[in-house]
């Protein structure tokens, strides 16, 4: 297996003092509840956006509100507050398009016979109100938009009205926000699959979206959209009437990978957008599927670690016994909740204590997650490289989940001096003076092909990849990057300049 070219020089400069973690900035000065309390991130395009929620004392009220950062304390600054909402009301992000953030907001509680949500969006500056979305209670989940995607320039979601829950979809306008079609006519039966499955994700797959649809007199099968009522196509029924609704998606190698039932046992599926075909015929069923060393893995029953490479023959069992589901990976190792696998055996058992608790975000290659104790309901911030040795508490308090951005490590904590607020646990700052960054520069970002790095260093090596983690471009020295014969999309460009390691990710349009 192919190691990031970052990880062992990244070891000696920046690992070391990782475990320096400290008040990023108190957003919202005073003790709690003036508090940020920070509960979602979101990367869109080098910006990081956050959303938190300043509780009213003596209330179950809170005030939302939405934060951006670029990385730097000075930089990270409020864009908008909501106006109060309970507790059952809130903020939340649905989707990147092209650089714009689009969020939802809810001042009213989801189960109410008739209400509303607010589809807001923002490129970092003053948020616009697309329009008000009117939803109806009874129609699965309170009827409120949910499952967003972006698919293009389009926003697609789901959303119950009188006629039950629909395929909708936004072009950013008021006008353009629109039911798509209706599967059910007449019916209070979903069109879009509600069945306990609802927080699955609609995924984007070439130019469509793909979804679990559910047609009058039919059980939920595999759907496209387009965006349009004549192109939304049922691309196949998986076993007619006793099917149940595909869920787990996965897009790898220009194929949707899915997971689905025959009424029987949830199995493995593959599509390429025009037919469907079944990879597994578990009596045991198959859950959790990620992609790692350039093959999906998946669990199939509650210990059993598989791999396909998308063809029947090449879809083999790598170890029983491997755990329950999937945690996080490095670049060297997949970690389930027991185990971990360089993708070809299952090793030894590996801090188990902690993989079952939570997933991770990793940051040169050491993985990082937030443990409650639910005797104290304290949660404690652990870094991981997978080995009981290398598994370490860093810091005790209220933490939340954490969020890699800009090669640091960000999350809420709790002090009595300034409530919850945003931490960062960050190795890069440490190792890399202000001086020493500001010289370190990718233009232009995003670029068609050719991306300029300025470094200061003639000698500086560069390593790309791809989100997987695959490596995809490697040079030692010069002062341009020619990336135009990769295909579009996000990569990670990691230099080693003057002993100094820094990653930046780079959009190839």
């Amino acid at each position: 297996m192919k190691k990031n070219i970052l990880t062992s020089v990244a070891a000696l400069t920046c690992l070391s003092a990782l475990n320096a973690q400290s008040l990023f900035k108190d957003l919202v000065p005073g003790a709690h509840p003036m508090s940020s309390s920070i509960e979602e991130f979101m990367n869109v395009n080098g910006t990081l956006f956050m959303r938190g929620k300043t509780m009213i004392a003596g209330s179950s009220a809170g005030i939302h509100k939405l934060w951006k950062s670029d990385g730097t304390a000075e930089n990270t600054v409020l864009v908008k507050d909501s106006v109060a909402v309970t507790a059952t009301g809130g903020m939340k992000f649905c989707a990147n398009i092209n650089g714009t953030l689009y969020y939802i907001v809810s001042h009213t509680a989801s189960f109410s016979a008739t209400t509303s949500t607010e589809l807001w969006k923002t490129d970092g500056g003053t948020p616009v109100l697309v329009t008000t979305l009117s939803h109806q209670y009874g129609t699965g989940g309170g009827g409120s938009p949910r499952n967003f995607v972006a698919v293009g320039d389009k926003l697609f979601f789901n959303m119950g009205q009188s006629n039950g829950r629909e395929l909708w979809v936004s072009d950013g306008t008021a006008a353009g926000t629109v039911e798509v079609t209706d599967l059910a006519p007449g019916e209070i039966v979903p069109g879009v699959d509600y069945n306990g499955l609802q927080d699955e994700p609609m995924v984007a797959f070439n130019g469509k979206v793909y979804f679990s649809g559910t047609a009058t007199g039919m059980d939920p099968e595999l759907y496209s959209s387009d965006g349009t009522a004549a192109g939304t196509t049922l691309v196949h029924e998986i076993a007619g009437p006793n099917s149940m609704e595909p869920h787990k998606w996965l897009v790898h190698n220009n194929t949707l990978f899915f997971i689905a039932s025959d009424g029987n046992q949830d199995n493995l599926w593959k599509t390429d957008g025009t037919t469907a075909l079944q990879l597994t015929t578990s009596p045991i069923g198959v859950h959790d599927l990620v992609v790692f060393d350039n093959k999906v893995h998946f669990i199939m029953g509650s210990a059993e670690l598989w791999s396909t490479d998308g063809t029947v023959a090449g879809t083999t069992l790598i170890s029983a016994g491997s755990g329950y589901s999937f945690k996080g990976a490095n670049s060297d190792y997949l970690f389930t909740s027991s185990q971990r696998t360089d993708g070809t055996t299952a090793l030894e058992d590996v801090s188990a204590a902690l993989l079952s608790h939570a997933s991770f975000v990793v940051l040169d290659n050491n993985m990082y997650t937030s443990v409650l104790n639910q005797g104290t309901f304290t949660a404690t911030l652990w870094e991981s490289d997978g080995t009981d040795a290398g598994t370490t508490g860093l810091i005790t308090g209220y933490v939340g989940n954490p969020f890699v951005f800009n090669n640091t490590v960000f999350f809420t904590n709790h002090d009595n001096d300034n409530g919850y607020e945003l931490w960062t646990l960050d190795g890069s700052q440490a190792a890399i003076t202000e001086t020493e960054h500001q010289q370190i520069s990718v233009y232009p970002n995003p670029s068609g092909g050719i991306f300029n790095v300025k470094t200061g260093d003639t000698n500086a090596s560069f390593n790309v990849h791809n989100t997987i983690g695959e490596t995809v471009h490697e040079q030692q020295g010069g002062e341009s990057i020619d990336l135009s014969a990769l295909p579009k999309g996000i990569y990670f460009l990691d230099i080693i300049a003057k002993g100094i390691a820094y990653t930046q990710k780079i959009i190839l349009q």
